[in-house]
């Protein structure tokens, strides 16, 4: 198990980084385009929901998101 759960704490930080690069890509784009982002952003959201639901149940304690990823205030 401690090989699953690292592998979900990594998918769980990687979805994070994901969603912050969307929001970057977000800002940059033609207005055109952030529907389709804001669209792309709400599927990674509910990743990191479903992620952090898996390792909850796994460890039986809530997901501390700050302390997996760097820069989280």
């Amino acid at each position: 198990m401690d090989e699953y759960q690292a592998l979900l704490e990594k998918a769980l930080a990687d979805e994070i980084s994901t969603v912050r690069l969307y929001l970057a890509a977000m800002a940059k784009a033609p207005p055109g385009d952030v529907a389709v982002l804001l669209e792309i952003n709400a599927d990674e959201t509910d990743h990191i929901a479903l992620i952090a639901g898996l390792l909850s149940r796994l460890t039986g304690k809530p997901v501390d998101y700050a302390a997996m990823i760097g820069g989280a205030d």
